[in-house]
């Protein structure tokens, strides 16, 4: 199906162009075809049909293009450091030339990151993307990312301020709850976290990443819930089963603990048993058992 929308959108824009065979936004949207659909061929095709109007490698427009390309090569083990430094030159004399065009800044950035790691470079080519123009979704999102690996958590929330409150989960995932932790707004936090599982309820990881946040926030039913809903999903998972048995630890609820680690003895591989065992009673602080427990683990 989705082979069909590529092939589908790509005549569309095909038949476009022979009704305004100048226009060079739509012969661009060739070429994001190409790349959504990840088809080598197809991409350099697109980057022809551009030539055929702009005849030049420098120009921006084809410019956005070679890095784009050569970005997808190396996520896909195609190219090298040295084939994006030789784009990385490319766009420096492109941003020279339109250096109001904000994506080339974010183009800036993520080749900052991939060469070098350089963060904080990186950090300043999407401040310029800012500086081009009103807030530039792409670039406040990866500035926030950013500035949250860097553990600078103020100004993650201060970029976080400028994207669509309703849409903040759906653009940073994880990292929005993952914020407001590090910031201690635990009422946040677990309302966003919250807001992320019951977009993928049928996803286990998400799920227990939520029973983390939950109990973090003093969400006790919530986070219990979650654990449960997580084991539903995959049920042979030790370290969920862990997770649940030590939510019930935490709570002093002995009759649960025992109950789950006989329920998470028949659910799981027999191997992982004597850690599991091994665990819990290093939990109860019986430190020579757990010793001996994980001895036979």
């Amino acid at each position: 199906h989705q082979r069909g929308y590529y092939e589908a959108a790509w005549e569309a824009i095909e038949n476009s162009l022979e009704l305004a065979p100048t226009e060079l936004p739509t012969r661009s949207f060739l070429f994001d075809i190409a790349l959504a659909k990840k088809d080598e061929a197809l991409m350099l095709e697109a980057q022809a049909r551009l030539l055929e109007m702009i005849n030049d490698k420098s120009d921006p427009d084809y410019v956005v293009t070679e890095v784009k390309r050569q970005i997808s090569r190396f996520g896909d083990g195609q190219a090298s450091k040295d084939d994006l430094r030789e784009v990385h030159e490319m766009l420096e004399g492109a941003i020279e030339r339109r250096g109001s065009w904000h994506e080339l800044h974010i183009l800036d950035a993520q080749l900052e990151m991939l060469i070098d790691g350089n963060m904080n470079a990186a950090l300043r080519s999407l401040d310029r993307a800012l500086d081009a123009g009103p807030a530039v979704t792409s670039a406040v999102v990866l500035q926030t990312r950013l500035l949250f690996q860097s553990k600078r958590y103020q100004e993650a929330y201060e970029k976080l301020q400028l994207l669509p409150m309703a849409k903040r989960t759906e653009l940073l995932g994880r990292l929005e709850a993952e914020l407001y932790q590090k910031l201690g707004r635990k009422k946040d936090a677990y309302q966003s976290a919250k807001k992320l599982a019951e977009l993928h309820p049928n996803d286990d990881a998400t799920q227990m990443w939520f029973a983390g946040i939950a109990r973090y926030a003093g969400e006790t039913a919530a986070a219990e819930q979650a654990m449960k809903q997580g084991l539903q999903l995959r049920s042979n998972s030790p370290n969920y089963w862990f997770e649940l048995v030590a939510h019930y630890f935490d709570q002093g609820d002995a009759e649960n603990v025992f109950d789950t680690m006989r329920q998470a003895t028949l659910a799981v591989n027999a191997e992982f048993i004597p850690l599991m065992a091994a665990r819990t009673a290093e939990m109860g602080g019986r430190g020579q058992a757990a010793e001996d427990l994980y001895l036979k683990a």
